[in-house]
């Protein structure tokens, strides 16, 4: 028998909650949306605390703890994004949930809230059940780790009650699945194992069979996926063909996947709910469904295990959809980083034509004639594209895994004595006053590559030091460690820029020259 929700008997819930009351933070600049959220949460009997502004947020959150916050996205001087990140860099608040609240459609918008640590972010206008459902989980979820505390300060005096203490230890436990699933859901995106170990992470505690089907399965006549299931003796696999009650839970995903809608299945024999099937919703669509059933241990889900399981399918859903978002970006990023590499070789054949065709040019003219400044730009603006086309192959090299580092003893002295000469030979030194200190340092290392680098860090000091100022070339051992610095007399590089310092194709402003 399938409903949409619940049915039947009421029995005890896998994890009973405390009566005490949380903390649920709304923020957002309209009042009106304010009164209304308020509205819609007022049944659930928490302490709701409204402010109007990401100041205001963080002001209160230096001091109470809140179960979960909800965020308005668009806010005059500090916007919902900023809030966010915030809080996610004060260790006390980190892992707070956050669910966006905006009526603003735009999916990129969407994965940014995702990428700042959102557990969920909602579209007004949104329905009230829902928004209460995905609120009340996580106030379970505090409520349970304050339950959890106080039994870790009452053990001494509680040990003589044993029922007490054995409820303890049984909260304790299912708060550390819970904690497992969200790790499982926030370990690093490259990972392939997502579903797998998360139902690892819940069973036998939320089901004794559960599993992860993907919507491609709708297309099929089998409900293919990722499915675990706890034998009567409480081992972990896979089920075996033709389990009882699995092809009914099949059947039940399928019908899930189609219409995004949570379904429970309810026993014969009037006892309660046995199994929920619920679906994985990301961006507007259905991802597949998440299916938990009770089978061997003849436990009933009640609507707080509902719930639940809701809230597991929609975290779910979430990190396999991050999953592939980000393979999608890496996919597109290897696309970009081949058609640079492509550029820059393509860009080496017509250069050498122009590069020859100024030398043979400054065989045939003369130094005194009216073409010699012209031919003189051209060769040096050919060098300089020369060497940024140079540049971008490296990038790209990197990028692409294919550099080649050949690593042999290398005098560093030398390394930086060739390419201070580079640098005279080019005539680009004579309005500068170089100094070179030079130690006697080996290193192992690729001397074209530190030669390169070494050319780099002078290019930057000769752009940034004015006509008449110093530079300083020093190689020197400090210890076991090789130490190469280049300094100057120049303007320096701004406090702001420093962070960036070293990202691609950061500079800073013009030059320092007169």
């Amino acid at each position: 028998m399938s409903t949409v929700e619940g049915s039947g008997a009421d029995p005890e819930p896998l994890l009973p909650a405390s009566r005490d009351r949380v903390d649920i933070l709304i923020v957002d600049d309209t009042a009106a949306q304010r009164m209304a959220i308020e509205s819609v949460l007022a049944e659930l009997g928490e302490n709701i605390v409204a402010v109007d502004s990401g100041r205001e947020a963080l002001r209160f959150l230096l001091d109470h703890d809140v179960a979960v916050i909800l965020l308005d996205v668009n806010m005059p001087e500090m916007d919902g994004f900023e809030t966010a990140a915030m809080i996610r860099q004060r260790p006390r608040t980190r892992n707070v949930p956050i669910i966006f609240l905006t009526a603003d459609t735009d999916e990129l918008h969407a994965a940014r809230g995702y990428s700042l640590g959102a557990v969920d972010y909602l579209f007004s206008p949104f329905l009230p059940d829902i928004l209460r459902t995905k609120v009340r989980v996580f106030v379970e979820l505090a409520r349970m780790h304050a339950q959890a505390s106080r039994h870790a300060e009452e053990r001494v005096a509680l040990a003589a009650e044993q029922a007490a203490r054995a409820a303890a230890e049984a909260n304790n436990l299912r708060l550390g699945v819970l904690a497992e699933a969200t790790r499982v859901m926030t370990r690093p995106l490259e990972s392939a194992s997502i579903a797998g170990d998360l139902l690892r992470a819940v069973l036998p505690y939320v089901a004794d069979l559960a599993g992860v089907i993907p919507a491609s399965a709708a297309r099929t006549s089998e409900a293919e996926g990722v499915w675990l299931r706890v034998d009567a003796e409480g081992r972990l696999g896979s089920p075996p063909a033709g389990i009882a009650g699995h092809r009914e839970i099949l059947d039940a995903a399928l019908r899930v996947i189609v219409s995004h809608k949570l379904e429970t299945l309810t026993a014969k024999d009037g006892s309660g709910t046995w199994a929920i099937v619920a679906p994985l919703p990301a961006r507007g669509t259905t991802l597949g469904a998440m299916a938990c059933a009770m089978l061997e241990s003849n436990r009933r889900y009640t609507t707080a295990d509902i719930d639940l399981v809701r809230d597991l399918a929609s975290r779910t859903a979430i990190a396999l959809d991050n999953r592939s978002l980000y393979r999608e970006i890496e996919e597109r990023d290897r696309r970009k980083d081949e058609f640079l590499a492509m550029l820059a070789h393509e860009l080496r054949n017509p250069l050498a034509a122009i590069s020859n065709a100024v030398t043979v040019l400054e065989k045939l003219g003369h130094q005194d004639d009216d073409t010699a400044r012209i031919r003189m730009i051209i060769g040096r603006q050919t060098h300089h594209l020369a060497r940024l086309v140079d540049d971008l192959l490296d990038v790209a090299r990197v990028t692409t895994g294919r550099i080649v580092v050949e690593r042999q003893p290398v005098a560093l002295g030398d390394v930086a004595r060739r390419a201070l000469q580079a640098f005279e030979a080019a005539g680009k030194t004579a309005q500068h006053e170089i100094v070179l200190k030079t130690n006697s340092v080996w290193v192992i290392g690729d001397a074209s590559r530190l030669e390169q680098v070494v050319a780099n860090l002078l290019d930057n000091a000769l752009r940034y030091t004015a006509r008449g100022g110093r530079i300083v070339v020093s190689v020197q051992r400090d210890g076991t460690e090789a130490v190469l610095r280049v300094s100057d007399t120049g303007r320096g590089i701004p406090a702001a820029l420093l962070p960036q310092i070293f990202d691609l194709f950061v500079r800073g402003g013009g030059g320092g020259h007169a």
